[in-house]
């Protein structure tokens, strides 16, 4: 007898598969995708035990396993504790067929252990072991498959991450090389800058956006000719006026990479001033980037301990005083007490 579309059982089926997919979907990250995918295997078979082993460089290594104490992500939204989950929802047996793929219980020789490959993109991910399950049939291959697809989707992101961070480094490298006093800077920058955010609880899917802004925050600075970028005395109007065209410059460039617009917007304000005498725009307050005032907070401090053509380095301790005396003028107040928090009083 065939599970027919429509029936109280078909719908119920239907809707939490649609559910443990969007859970999946939602991961972010392969550890997070591992822990939904064996739970929800889990359901799905009624299985006493369920385990994802992943397959990188000709190796396999368990990522995740069910049941786990430690584990605390639901499958979904809409699931309860574990051992319910298993056991209720639409895959009873004494609620139809769904369990079975459309034949009863009784007909089918319930297996020990069941090994599903995760294939995606023409390649073996990994494996979705299930043991003793009461409900094996095509809503577990079905999960399975749909895990592999995610995997196979982070993977690929993670390795484009990567491979953006690089081109990154390498600009930002490229940048610095033109001045012996701020090798390295953007480095310290955009690590510093990635502690102010995690202090202030920044939304993790902002980092990256964070670090490449970090790392870049100069690269207009190409724009600017080195008798000015480099002059060892105080720079004239007419000098500052081009300096200050430097964070315009460095948007233009990166704007004109789609993964990189958002960190171009950064760049472009990491000279505005809490007070809103800053530039390019004289932006204030809230109108800032988070980002940007982050990046404002940490380059102003590392610039102050950094010896510099134009004047010693200053102690830590001097540089923090002259945060402090800025806070709520030139910097947002809570950006500094997050610096300090990170740094030390």
């Amino acid at each position: 007898m065939l599970l027919q579309v429509g029936t109280p059982v078909a719908a119920g089926v239907a809707k939490r598969l649609a559910a443990i997919c969007e859970a999946l979907s939602e991961a972010a990250d392969a550890e997070e995708l591992a822990r939904r995918a064996v739970r929800a295997a889990a359901e799905v078979a009624g299985a006493r035990r369920t385990e994802l082993w992943r397959r990188e460089a000709g190796q396999e290594r368990l990522e995740a396993g069910w049941p786990d104490e430690t584990e605390a992500t639901p499958v979904s939204p809409t699931s309860g504790a574990a051992e319910q989950a298993v056991a209720d929802g639409p895959w009873d047996e004494d609620r139809g067929p769904a369990g079975s793929g459309g034949m009863p219980p009784s007909a089918q020789a319930v297996p020990e252990r069941v090994d599903i490959p995760l294939r995606a993109c023409g390649e073996t991910l990994g494996r979705l072991v299930v043991i003793e399950p009461r409900r094996p049939g095509p809503w577990l291959e079905l999960v399975a498959a749909h895990t592999a697809v995610c995997l196979a989707h982070l993977e690929a992101r993670q390795s484009l991450r990567r491979t953006v961070l690089q081109m990154v480094t390498a600009f930002s490298e490229l940048v610095e090389s033109r001045d012996q006093y701020t090798e390295a800077h953007s480095l310290h920058i955009a690590e510093l800058a990635l502690q102010v955010g995690l202090r202030l609880g920044l939304d993790p899917a902002r980092f990256d956006s964070l670090i490449y802004a970090a790392l870049l925050h100069d690269l207009g600075k190409v724009g600017v000719p080195d008798a000015i970028l480099l002059k060892p005395g105080a720079l004239s109007e007419a000098e500052w006026e081009t300096m200050r065209r430097h964070p315009s410059i460095g948007r233009r460039a990166l704007e004109r990479i789609d993964l990189l617009r958002d960190a171009a917007e950064i760049v472009e304000q990491h000279h505005e001033r809490f007070d809103g005498n800053g530039y390019p725009h004289g932006l204030a307050g809230e109108a800032i980037r988070i980002e940007a005032r982050i990046i404002a907070v940490v380059d102003a401090f590392d610039a102050m301990t950094t010896t510099r053509p134009y004047r010693p380095a200053l102690s830590r301790a001097q540089a923090l005083a002259e945060l402090r005396r800025c806070a709520g003028s030139q910097f947002d107040p809570r950006v500094v007490e997050a610096l300090l928090s990170v740094v030390g009083p």
